[in-house]
This record gives C-alpha cells, sequence and structure tokens, in this order.
C-alpha cells in the first residue's frame, strides 16, 4: 500500500481477493472475511470482494455489517442486482421495512423475472 505502484497493489489486491474466494468456497467465513477485506484495504471500491465479504458476513448473521458493505458497494456500482437484493434482504431481516422495500424495488426494478424480490416484497407487505 505504500509503494504507490498501482500496478503492485492491484496484483496483492487480486491475491487476496482469490484467497478470500477459497476459503469462502470451503465455508471458512472468518478467513475468508480476513482475505476479503486485506484487499478492500487495498482496493477500497473493489466491488465483488466487498459484495463477497458482505456475502460472508450475512451467511454469519452479521447483517449490520453485510449492509455496512453493499451500500458501500452501491455507491461504486448503484445499479447492481447482487447489492440491491442482498441489502433489501439484510434490512428486512434486521426489520428496517422502509429500507427493505426501497432497495428490493429497485433490484425488482433492474431484473423484473427474478422472484425472490418479490417474495421479500410480499413477506413486507404483510408485515
Amino acid at each position: 500500500k505504500h509503494t504507490n505502484n498501482i500496478d503492485e497493489i492491484v496484483k496483492y489486491a487480486k491475491r487476496f481477493y482469490k484467497e478470500g474466494w477459497q476459503y469462502d468456497e470451503q465455508q471458512d467465513l472468518r478467513n475468508a472475511i480476513r482475505k476479503y477485506s486485506l484487499a478492500i484495504d487495498l482496493l477500497p471500491n473493489f466491488v465483488e470482494a466487498l459484495d463477497n465479504r458482505s456475502l460472508c458476513y450475512m451467511q454469519a448473521g452479521a447483517f449490520d455489517k453485510a449492509v455496512e458493505g453493499f451500500e458501500k458497494s452501491l455507491q461504486v456500482k448503484s445499479y447492481s442486482f447482487l447489492a440491491l437484493f442482498s441489502v433489501g434482504k439484510c434490512y428486512f431481516q434486521l426489520k428496517e421495512f422502509d429500507l427493505a422495500k426501497d432497495r428490493l424495488e429497485k433490484a425488482a426494478q433492474i431484473n423484473p423475472s427474478h422472484p425472490h424480490p418479490k417474495v421479500i416484497l410480499k413477506h413486507i407487505e404483510e408485515q
């Protein structure tokens, strides 16, 4: 990070991301989160690392941390179906129904044929 050589920074960030992916595949969420975090420390706008780390947090039930990561990802890539749907799902788990509805409606606009946002939106209406 202190080299100011962007090629080196990208190289290491990609390596940490791949290592995180490997841990993720093994369901070793703690080490996956650690590796994704190292990639994000080097490249704060590394959307794939942000999203994957947030998905790990979701799997671990750390919905607040997942929300933080997905919202940061959406600052970089505002129309990501994955991030919008996932953060909506997290807000739903946190019983933040207005925020969940907003994100899930946006996800449904991006991919109208995907059934999952509609299912959760229906649950929100029932609340």
